[in-house]
């Protein structure tokens, strides 16, 4: 049902939003790092893709606010490397549907704008593995996701900007606990890092 109504609301506002006088769109693709804490993994060894859409809005020449829409893949992988004494293969896969909403402060001098927001995702699909296949490692993961969003975007034309994102969940993603010799950890945490293009389109007026 969440699933449902939140697709439901995209597909509604998104449209909407673009044809709004009052807001500017655009598209974004990259890539991302990601690797999942509590795993007991290490290194932003999983290469994930990330496309969507966007819309913003300019209050003043400091402050803008950015709405997006986006599927992102995250999790973590460790291959499998005799040569370094390593034997073993693990990976977690997952697909989320993601709305990011930011505030961006912006650095005209340097075409330069700092974003800070909050996300919310829906998981579409999951899958852990080891060596001999399908098999639970840390989840089930949660059918929702709360993260936080910290970047620096760099702006080379009007229209085109590079953006680096560091992003992180704000509640476990999956539940499974951590225990080591000296401490128990809980939860697993979505931590990942992301490199995006974003175009945005002229106005139709022009």
């Amino acid at each position: 049902m969440t699933r449902t109504f939140l697709l439901f609301i995209t597909i509604w506002a998104v449209p909407v939003l673009v044809h709004s006088q009052q807001f500017d769109a655009g598209v974004l693709t990259g890539i991302n790092m990601s690797q999942v804490d509590g795993d007991r993994l290490a290194g932003y060894k999983k290469i994930n893709g990330i496309f969507g859409l966007f819309v913003n809005r300019k209050f003043n020449n400091v402050l803008r606010a950015q709405l997006e829409m986006n599927y992102i893949g995250k999790g973590s992988k460790q291959a499998a490397n005799p040569d370094s004494g390593i034997t073993y293969f693990r990976k977690i896969s997952l697909h989320y549907l993601e709305l990011p909403l930011m505030l961006q402060f912006w650095w005209q001098k340097y075409n330069v704008h700092v974003d800070l927001g909050i996300s919310y995702g829906v998981l579409l699909s999951q899958r852990e593995e080891d060596e001999h296949g399908d098999k639970i490692l840390v989840g089930p993961f949660h059918p929702m996701e709360f993260g936080f969003i910290f970047g620096i975007n760099y702006e080379f034309h009007e229209q085109l900007s590079v953006a680096l994102r560091f992003g992180y969940s704000i509640l476990p993603a999956a539940n499974t606990a951590l225990v080591t010799v000296w401490h128990t950890y809980g939860g697993s945490y979505n931590n990942l890092l992301s490199l995006t293009v974003q175009y945005q389109f002229k106005k139709s007026n022009e």
